[in-house]
Formats: structure tokens, C-alpha cells, sequence
């Protein structure tokens, strides 16, 4: 069976009342279509960015550590210190995701940078796909933001 077919079996199933609760149980709300982006990041190592973008920050909260922590451990490759995850939505007016809703979790020592409801810039890699670097932006009016963030580079320190 396709996996579309599969899943509109799914969804439709949710629809008759016996067996709604025991299909939302096994597909896990996965009817609801997510439009929220979700970004990786990686640390710079030497690399440029190829885009920058502003955002405005939603939320900031402490990662999940898993069962009994285990995501926490150094021993897992894509542990990052102090793990936090980071939600904002890119500018309405940029260049790069305009209006999208994304997360990236980032290590401790790099969301300490940003504020709830401020403006951030973001440095990316891989087609948008990685974000390298952030810094906080200057507290002035949104006009002036977007002339500064075409010209905004990852800054050097951001290792």
C-alpha cells in the first residue's frame, strides 16, 4: 500500500467515531501538516555563510534531555552544550523564507545572545538548511534592520 493511501486511510479513519481514539493513538496527530521550517546547526568551522537572514525570536526554552537524560550526554554526536531550542519567524520581507515559522537548536552559549520578541540575524549554509551563527540586532526600527542585515556577515567570534 502507498503511503499516501495509507495515510488518507489514516485520517479518514479518525473520522468514525470507534476507532478514532485507537488511530490518533498510532499516527500521533501526524494529519496535522507541521509548516514550521526546522533548521540544524552546526558550529561555523571556518566556513562562510551563504545567506543571512533577520528574524524576529517567538520563544526560547531549554532542549529535552531525553529518558534519563541521554541526549544530554557528550557521547551522543549531536549533542550541543546547554541545548536550546530557539522558534522565530524569518522577516515578511526578506529574501530568504519571507514570513516562515522556523526552530534550530542551538547551543547555550549562542541563545544567550537573543531576546523574546526581538530581532536576530542568522547566518546560513547548505541552501538555508544550516544555520551557522547568530547574533542579537541593533534595538532600531525594522526599515533600518533590513539595510543592515544586507550587509551583515557571521561575525568572527561566533565559534
Amino acid at each position: 500500500m502507498k503511503l499516501q493511501s495509507w495515510f488518507v486511510r489514516c485520517c479518514s479513519a479518525i473520522a468514525k467515531p470507534r476507532s478514532s481514539v485507537a488511530v490518533f493513538a498510532l499516527v500521533g496527530g501526524a494529519c496535522m501538516a507541521s509548516s514550521s521550517l526546522e533548521l540544524k546547526w552546526e558550529w561555523p568551522a571556518g566556513r562562510t555563510s551563504d545567506m543571512a537572514a533577520l528574524v524576529k525570536v517567538q520563544s526560547i526554552k531549554p532542549a529535552s534531555k531525553g529518558f534519563f537524560g541521554i541526549l544530554a550526554s557528550p557521547s551522543v554526536a549531536n549533542a550541543l552544550p546547554e541545548a536550546t531550542d530557539v522558534s522565530f519567524i524569518f522577516d515578511e520581507q526578506g529574501p530568504h523564507n519571507a514570513g516562515q515559522v522556523a526552530t534550530v537548536r542551538l547551543p547555550g552559549v549562542e541563545a544567550r545572545k537573543l531576546e523574546v520578541g526581538s530581532w536576530a540575524a542568522i547566518g546560513l549554509l547548505e541552501s538555508g538548511r544550516v544555520c551557522a551563527c547568530v547574533q542579537a540586532a541593533p534595538k532600531v526600527n525594522v526599515e533600518e534592520l533590513r539595510r543592515w542585515i544586507a550587509g551583515w556577515k557571521c561575525p568572527a567570534d561566533s565559534n
